[in-house]
Parts: C-alpha cells; structure tokens; sequence
C-alpha cells in the first residue's frame, strides 16, 4: 500500500482511501460537504480529456473535481 495524489488515482477498480486535503478552508469545507473526509473510501471512474474534471466514486456517489483540486487531495492505495 501505497500513497498518493488522488489526481494519480487513474486505474478503474483501483480503490483507496482520503488522507489528507490540503486545500483552502472554504474549499476544503465544500468538499466535506461531498463526503470528500479523511478515511472515506474512493475509486477512479473516468478522467476528462484536456485536462478536464475528473470522476471519482465516493460511497454511493459519482462526483467529478477539477484536476488540480484533486492534485491537493492525499490518499492511500488499498490494492
């Protein structure tokens, strides 16, 4: 097990679990909102050509962020 940027999360089926945001505290307090919580599980969906947004199932839900909010977002790799 590994850790990492959740914006390096780009294989499908490959899960792992929020560390760490290091973002700005209204942002931070947004994606708290969104279930985005430290020990919450997450997995890669799809990935926006461009540079574009990137999807991410959190618990029952497909969310998609920006790339460079997800290069602020620390995890750990479970598989």
């Amino acid at each position: 097990m590994g850790t990492a940027l959740l914006s390096e999360l780009t294989t499908h089926n490959q899960d792992a679990v929020i560390t760490e945001l290091e973002l700005e505290d209204s942002v931070k307090e947004c994606l708290f909102d969104y279930g985005f919580v430290p020990g919450t599980p997450i997995s890669f969906l799809a990935k926006a050509p461009f540079g574009g947004p990137i999807s991410f199932r959190l618990r029952d839900s497909k969310i998609a962020i920006r790339h460079d909010i997800a290069a602020k977002i620390h995890i750990q790799f479970l598989s």
